[in-house]
């Protein structure tokens, strides 16, 4: 029995991280948290046009309702993903910030003893360009991390 946290961006990877991850749970009888951060600065990387048209196609007050929006279906994905293992002991619950810093603050908070993150494919370059949460995740974590790839 422990406490596993995954974290998915509603991606093809983030997607297999929480198949691996209530895989893991149902075998382990561990209590699952998914989890999803929508980074402070969505909007401005994704286009604030785009967000304001999903806004006003699902007549939204605004930005910030669209990207809570936009959370609520990632984990509704993932809800799914993770009913079909069977019945896990499972919470769901976004947060807005840095994605690294918000997971590996969710592990700590709730002593977490595997993360489980999807790998994005990046490759090493476009890490070193932009950052990889996996790796500042592995940085910073209080327990063990399972990256897993997207194709799995």
């Amino acid at each position: 029995m422990g406490i596993f946290l995954v974290a998915t961006d509603g991606s093809e990877g983030g997607s297999a991280a929480v198949r691996e991850a209530a895989s893991l749970a149902a075998a382990h009888h561990a209590e699952l948290i998914v989890m999803t951060v929508i980074p402070r600065d969505f909007a401005a990387r994704t286009g604030v046009a785009e967000i304001r048209e999903y806004a006003r196609a699902e007549h939204l007050r605004g930005e910030l309702e669209a990207c809570g929006l936009l959370a609520e279906d990632v984990l509704e994905e993932a809800k799914g993903l993770v009913s079909e293992h069977g019945n896990l002991k499972a919470s769901y619950t976004s947060r807005a910030g840095d994605p690294a810093t918000e997971i590996v603050t969710c592990a700590r908070e709730r002593a977490v003893d595997l993360v489980i993150l999807g790998s994005r494919g990046q490759g090493s370059f476009g890490a070193f360009l932009f950052g990889s949460v996996s790796r500042r995740v592995a940085d910073a974590a209080p327990c063990a991390l399972k990256i897993v790839p997207a194709t799995k």
